[in-house]
């Protein structure tokens, strides 16, 4: 009967959330700061608890739902580029690699050369210290050596579907920004992170079972989260 869908989405709850993200921009409205977007996912069931897209519910700009639209991901793309690195490579949280400039050369012998938000290098650094610090150059050559195929059948396989070009279109700039994701597939995405490398899908039906599978070997699971 689709007149009586039960959702899983929490009235109450995304009350609270919502105040609690009007707060929140009130100190930070003089940047032009005004809207804001949140999902919650329930770790347990991985029930969809809150899905707030638009500030304003009443304005002809809430029919488009900001957290399944694309937007650029950033460096949140990043832990997926390490979690390769630790698998497949079996790298460690105390390897090293440098921080330092560096050229790649693109199959049209063009040369791509990885720039970091500060624009300064950190010479020698762990793994750790990468990721924790979300630094660009080490990323950039960490895929260079998981390579960009797998990254990208890897994120496709956490049901990424906005990757819609082969992975030679994103190469090694995969691990950045040069594309976009809905926060709805990224949020899905990280469930591996929460659920033992499983990947979860989302519920938004209430009592629907919890649906997931294994990517990942749970051996990398106790020193890998912790730098995040």
């Amino acid at each position: 009967d689709l007149n009586n869908i039960n959702t899983t989405i929490d009235y109450n709850l995304t009350k609270k959330i919502d105040e609690l993200a009007k707060n929140a921009i009130i100190p930070i409205a003089w940047k032009d700061v005004w809207d804001y977007w949140v999902l919650i996912i329930d770790r347990k069931t991985n029930d969809l608890k809150v899905m707030i897209w638009w500030i304003d519910y009443f304005s002809e700009n809430w029919q488009v739902n900001i957290t399944t639209s694309n937007r650029q991901p950033g460096s949140s793309i990043k832990p997926f580029t390490y979690v390769l690195a630790f698998s497949d490579l079996w790298y460690k949280p105390e390897t090293t690699i440098l921080d330092l400039p560096i050229q790649f050369e693109t199959k049209e012998w063009y040369s791509y050369s990885p720039k970091n938000y500060s624009l300064d290098y950190k010479w020698e650094i762990t793994i750790a210290q990468a990721l924790s610090q979300s630094i660009n150059i080490p990323a950039v050559k960490l895929l260079s050596e998981v390579w960009v195929a797998r990254l990208y059948n890897f994120l496709k396989q956490l049901k990424i579907n906005s990757l819609n070009k082969d992975p030679d279109y994103y190469w090694l700039a995969l691990t950045l920004w040069v594309w976009e994701v809905s926060l709805y597939e990224l949020l899905q995405a990280y469930s591996i992170f929460a659920n033992d490398w499983n990947f979860c899908e989302t519920n938004i039906i209430k009592d629907s079972k919890k649906n997931c599978k294994k990517v990942i070997e749970k051996n990398i699971q106790i020193w890998f989260i912790k730098y995040l």
